[in-house]
């Protein structure tokens, strides 16, 4: 997901969507500890140098919101964030937290997407929200049956999978 306010003639940046870490927001950030924002999963953004967050969700009426392109995503407003979650007017789960960003010199993202490195496209908001990190996460197969017990050191029959 690519930043639209970022300056062209600066480059682009942006952050990608499914790099979990092993930390909730709440523990990389003082200031959200003890915000009904905590507990969210906190995403690697890119390999970038920087150490800002970025908060994104689909509340576009937030205070200090700036929308993410035409598709119904936001960023920042953090406080006002907390705020709606604490009040009950949003969930916790709308809003994915993201370090770090991808960032690209003037024309390399364009370059990237015309040599086939990137796909440019849309993608719903919900998908860019959610709050999973990894295939594993996303498509787990239900566990394989139990096997019979042992009698006699045979077993009766083994049920397919």
């Amino acid at each position: 997901m690519t930043d639209p306010h970022a300056d062209p003639r600066q480059g682009s940046r942006g952050v990608v969507l499914e790099m979990a870490t092993a930390f909730t927001i709440g523990e990389m950030s003082t200031a959200l500890e003890g915000s009904p924002l905590a507990d969210n999963a906190l995403f690697r953004g890119g390999g970038g140098d920087s150490d800002d967050v970025v908060v994104v969700h689909p509340f576009g009426r937030l205070q200090g919101a700036r929308p993410v392109g035409p598709h119904g995503l936001f960023m920042g407003g953090l406080r006002a964030a907390s705020e709606a979650v604490r009040q009950g007017a949003a969930p916790a789960s709308n809003f994915k937290f993201f370090f770090n960003q991808c960032e690209w010199l003037p024309g390399a993202l364009e370059r990237e997407v015309t040599q086939g490195l990137w796909t440019a496209g849309v993608t719903a908001p919900g998908l860019c929200i959610r709050q999973v990190g990894s295939q594993s996460e996303r498509v787990r197969p239900p566990p394989p049956p139990p096997l019979p017990p042992v009698q006699s050191g045979h077993v009766s029959s083994i049920p397919p999978y």
